[in-house]
């Protein structure tokens, strides 16, 4: 369950509602998505969250300094997984007019 474009933590609520969904097992994961990175190291510690949404592209590169630093040297179980999103900005990093010959 992805609980999307969130700037600040969801609302206690929300979240009592989305583990609800999980415990009951109509939902196997709970997702986060944000355009504020700085959002998510601030969730490392918070095991509700299995996976990131987050924003990152060869445009985009913030996510290189406010987010991937906070997982290294954590194993796989201590880490949520990864999705990003606009990872070819809308097509536009694919759009030959926009890319070197060849």
């Amino acid at each position: 369950m992805l609980l999307g474009w969130h700037n600040r933590e969801p609302s206690a609520e929300v979240l009592e509602a989305a583990l609800e969904l999980k415990h009951r097992e109509r939902v196997r994961n709970i997702a986060i998505s944000s355009h504020r990175l700085r959002l998510f190291p601030s969730l490392l510690e918070d095991c509700d969250y299995s996976i990131w949404h987050v924003r990152y592209n060869a445009v985009h590169r913030a996510a290189e300094r406010d987010v991937f630093p906070n997982l290294e040297g954590r194993s796989e179980a201590e880490r949520p997984g990864i999705v990003t999103y606009t990872t070819t900005r809308w097509g536009h990093l694919c759009d030959p007019a926009r890319t070197p010959p060849g």
